[in-house]
């Protein structure tokens, strides 16, 4: 198993992220947060690309990575995800058009005043939207 195919949860944790810190810094920092926001889309979309190469080397590719989330006596909640050629052509698309409604974005919302609340909510779509 590839080292993507275990770090797949990095995908929808950078915009996730992103999102968090541009929440936490003043509306003052407008240049900062519309960087930071592009920034992890850009980072989102290259973990992507990691994630689809992999589906290319081998026809009918299909990696699972589970692990335990809760424990309730002797039963055990799992969560993990799957990586196919369709789940990694998706990541892509979506991580590309996300890059692509930010970057225009800045000029969008040049004016307004919510401009850094915008980035990050845009932020923690894209992240929710990659998670899915």
């Amino acid at each position: 198993m590839s080292w993507i195919v275990t770090n797949l949860w990095l995908i929808p944790a950078v915009p996730l992220a992103a999102s968090l810190i541009i929440l936490g810094v003043a509306n003052s920092r407008r240049r900062a947060a519309a960087t930071l926001a592009i920034v992890g889309q850009i980072a989102a979309f290259a973990l992507s690309i990691l994630a689809f190469l992999p589906t290319l080397q081998t026809p009918g590719y299909r990696a699972f990575h589970n692990f335990t989330w809760f424990t309730f006596g002797e039963n055990a909640l799992r969560i993990g995800w799957v990586l196919d050629p369709l789940a990694a052509a998706m990541l892509i698309m979506i991580a590309l058009v996300g890059l692509c409604i930010f970057v225009f974005s800045i000029g969008y919302m040049a004016d307004d005043k919510n401009f850094t609340r915008f980035f990050a909510y845009l932020s923690f779509f894209s992240a929710a939207m990659l998670g899915v």
